[in-house]
């Protein structure tokens, strides 16, 4: 529980009053819409960085809302909640930004929420704005506060400025260990302009001082954005989305034992596989979600709606179930509930094949005589999974999924997921004007013994997930609606225990 001084900060709220700005945040949040499945978005707009919150059984998933709407102000803070991960309930704007370029909250940036021991809720945010020269910084670090997480109050006399441009995506939580609260901080040093995680402390969620490099790295030059730091067991883990473009954008995270209010007595432990998820989830937090924990994030959409096109800023909400090794290491995988809703079996309906490929509805058998390839007609409801174990007898090459057919031989398939077992890589390429390329990666050790892949899909949105170790998530705009298929190259491979099922 927090330990929060209330008489500190009511006090100290009576003394400074509320913002002036106030008559334009205090909007009436609106249900807008309803959401059933396993990537939400609100009926008008995108999801952009999600600030995921377990309170009183229920997890409140606020996030950046990208309206694409052309007012001056952007990115409001709205709320959608579930229970259970796939039925979701939308709640409309619940902090706004203020349509002025004069305003500190032009547009609103990422941050946290808590809860105090008298039940009220704070939320911290990033106020922006790079337009107005006469402000010290573009960003800076804003307090609001709730008792129902559905109206606050924004309390603009509580913000505070750092020393660089980039201050961003507060991070705060209660460290009884040090009976204090500590802020975690996107910045960058201002003598050397290196990234780093800043912490600030506080006792009163008001005033925040003792700052401190809490966390960086040499062979990192974007910001770490969107930083978690939250303790599951023995350990505490940190966790940044690294700024950037193509392979860069993916979500990181580090992990320690014995976590020290000094940062140089801190050893950061950064395990090989460090990636939940591949570029297709970016912004991620991690957080409790009832008796496990989850890592929410997005996945964008595409520029030009191509399947080759660059991931843009919003659009859908990802999320994995994310569970702890016995060596304190982290691992992805699906969420229980995704399984629950993809609970009626369907069959695969054969298109095509390689003369070489032996399927009998349960088993798909490849020679690994050079390329063969197999292919699916597109009926796969509304929300998919594909489960399968792999095994071989012999050596593998690569194998994977096919996507967007649409009549074509599975060889020329617009875009493929590939399992490249020989490098120890998964790719996803792409087909754009007779050039196929690599347009998302990620490494990741293939087990010698059999293991599993499960492939969800739902509209123009996969995820893959491998041996129950790491999630590699996609848009495939060309794929919905399109026929798909199996590959494998030089790959004697069998996959087993076959199972196709729907919403």
């Amino acid at each position: 529980m927090m330990k929060t001084p209330l008489l500190i900060l009511c006090s100290t709220l009576m003394m400074f009053g509320c913002s002036s700005e106030n008559d334009s945040t205090n909007m009436p949040p609106v249900n807008v819409s309803n959401f059933s499945g396993i990537y939400p978005k609100p009926g008008i707009g995108y999801v952009g960085d999600p600030m995921p919150f377990w309170d009183e059984g229920k997890m409140n998933m606020f996030y950046l809302h990208d309206g694409r709407d052309g007012q001056v102000g952007f990115h409001p803070y709205n709320l959608m909640t579930t229970d259970n991960l796939v039925d979701w309930e939308f709640h409309g704007t619940v902090i706004p930004f203020v349509n002025n370029n004069n305003s500190t909250d032009l547009a609103l940036g990422t941050g946290s929420i808590i809860r105090d021991d008298d039940g009220i809720y704070h939320a911290y945010y990033t106020g922006w704005n790079g337009r107005n020269s006469q402000l010290p910084h573009n960003e800076i670090i804003q307090h609001a506060t709730s008792t129902d997480k559905l109206n606050w109050t924004k309390h603009p006399e509580f913000g505070f400025y750092g020393d660089h441009d980039d201050f961003r995506d507060p991070y705060v939580l209660f460290m009884p260990d040090f009976n204090e609260y500590w802020m975690i901080v996107t910045t960058r040093n201002p003598l050397t302009n290196q990234p780093i995680l800043a912490r600030y402390t506080s006792t009163d969620l008001v005033n925040w001082g003792d700052r401190t490099v809490f966390y960086s790295a040499d062979d990192i030059t974007w910001n770490m954005e969107c930083p978690t730091l939250i303790k599951i067991g023995d350990y505490w883990y940190l966790s940044f989305s690294r700024q950037g473009s193509g392979n860069e954008r993916t979500l990181h995270y580090v992990y320690t034992d014995n976590l020290h209010a000094s940062v140089d007595e801190t050893t950061w432990k950064k395990p090989d596989q460090h990636l939940f998820d591949g570029p297709g989830q970016y912004a991620a937090r991690i957080e409790k979600f009832d008796s496990s924990h989850i890592v929410s994030g997005w996945v964008g959409t595409k520029k030009f709606n191509s399947d080759a096109g660059e991931y843009e800023w919003a659009g859908n909400l990802v999320t994995h179930e994310v569970y702890q090794a016995d060596n304190g290491e982290l691992f992805a995988r699906e969420p229980n509930a995704y399984r629950e809703l993809t609970s009626k079996a369907a069959v695969l309906n054969e298109t095509k094949k390689s003369s070489s490929i032996e399927f009998n509805g349960k088993e798909i058998l490849f020679s690994g005589d050079g390329y063969e390839s197999i292919s699916f007609s597109p009926e796969r409801g509304k929300t998919s999974r594909l489960s399968m174990t792999i095994s071989s007898n012999g050596e593998i090459d690569h194998y994977g999924f096919i996507f967007s057919l649409d009549g074509k031989s599975p060889r020329q398939g617009n875009t493929k997921l590939e399992f490249n077992q020989k490098n120890n890589k998964i790719n996803l390429f792409v087909n754009n004007l007779g050039v196929a390329s690599i347009i998302a990666s990620i490494d990741f050790v293939f087990p010698i013994e059999d293991y599993n892949i499960t492939l969800y899909s739902e509209g123009d949105i996969i995820t893959a997930y491998v041996d129950s170790k790491v999630a590699f998530t996609s848009r495939i705009p060309s794929s919905a609606g399109k026929e798909w298929g199996i590959f494998s190259y030089q790959s004697s491979i069998r996959l087993s225990n076959l199972s196709f099922n729907t919403n």
